[in-house]
């Protein structure tokens, strides 16, 4: 019996409970597509952005296993990206130096941006890890949401974030809201589970 939970257990901490969408936090605000996101002087100062090219703004969680999962798709989209497109990780952790050393074990090389209290994420309407947001070269929201129907990203059909990246790229509209790339599945930032007393 022992044996049963501990495996129940285990299914749950690994896989099961990120099939469930995560939960929205009901004071989420997030700017709307077209937003001037870096008209907020205070969001343009903590996130770089040269204003020449369009930024892609990779929300990473150290201890979310949905983002360790994806760090190989976003390794491909630099790759494909990286002379157009400008990438940076958000990291969202409780302790800066070791949110660095958590994607520095990724052997993601990109600029790492630590997100300890979450408040450049939301200000730019992000609750999850791995969420991609995608500006602009004039620093406009273009994309806001999912990698892939799945934390795996095995279904190129569905890459939201390269389909937004080559859109942006080739100058079409931003694409259509889609519930699927909308509806996060991974993990909560670190700072909307922590107990508010210790915020």
């Amino acid at each position: 019996m022992v044996g049963m939970t501990v495996t129940a257990t285990v299914f749950w901490e690994q896989d099961l409970q990120y099939s469930l969408p995560t939960p929205v936090p009901a004071d989420r605000k997030a700017p709307t597509l077209g937003t001037d996101v870096l008209a907020d002087t205070q969001l343009a100062a903590l996130l770089p952005h040269h204003r020449d090219r369009p930024l892609l703004v990779h929300t990473f969680g150290p201890s979310c296993p949905c983002s360790r999962f994806n760090v190989d798709h976003v390794r491909a989209l630099m790759r494909t990206f990286a002379d157009r497109v400008d990438f940076v990780a958000l990291v969202q952790c409780t302790d800066a130096d070791n949110g660095r050393e958590s994607l520095d074990e990724q052997d993601l090389d990109i600029l790492a941006i630590a997100d300890v209290d979450g408040r450049i994420a939301r200000a730019l309407g992000v609750y999850a890890t791995p969420q991609a947001v995608l500006l602009d070269a004039k620093g406009r929201l273009f994309y806001r949401g999912n990698y892939n129907v799945s934390r795996y990203c095995v279904d190129r059909s569905t890459e939201f974030a390269r389909l937004a990246v080559e859109a942006l790229l080739a100058g079409r509209a931003p694409l259509q809201a889609n519930a699927a790339a909308e509806v996060a599945y991974g993990c909560s930032l670190p700072a909307d589970v922590e107990p508010a007393a210790a915020r």
